[in-house]
């Protein structure tokens, strides 16, 4: 039986695969980004199942966002009954996480044919990609 309600998300290194096994023992995440590639792990994992919104700019909006998620019983059971339907789909959809790196792919390798600099760029949903 799980004993708490609500998983603080690490910073500034983010929990990473502990965050997101929380999320699928259905244990939201309240997860404060940074500007580095480890601190926008949770990020990540809240936006793939459709919670960003539990992730946080500050550390004044990380304590605010767990104290409204505390309070807020009706959201928690909402969370609780959904999160493992909102990870498989978000997380383990692995046919689009391929869809995707097959196009982070061929964007870099299209960027080097042409010449190019490497650039940043993000993958969305569906393969797009984004400067």
């Amino acid at each position: 039986m799980l004993e708490a309600d609500i998983a603080l998300d690490p910073f500034p290194f983010n929990g990473g695969t502990t965050s997101c096994e929380a999320l699928w023992v259905e244990l939201p995440v309240i997860s404060l980004t940074t500007d580095s590639f480890i601190g926008r792990q949770g990020l990540r994992c809240l936006t793939r199942t459709g919670i960003a919104d539990l992730a946080s700019d500050s550390e004044e909006h990380y304590v605010a966002n767990a104290l409204k998620l505390a309070a807020d019983r009706d959201r928690l059971a909402d969370l609780r009954l959904n999160l493992p339907a909102r990870v498989s789909a978000g997380l383990f959809n692995y046919d689009q996480h391929i869809q995707e790196l097959e196009s982070a792919y061929r964007y870099m390798w299209s960027r080097h044919c042409d010449g190019m600099n490497p650039a940043q760029f993000a993958v969305k949903s569906g393969g797009r990609i984004q400067l």
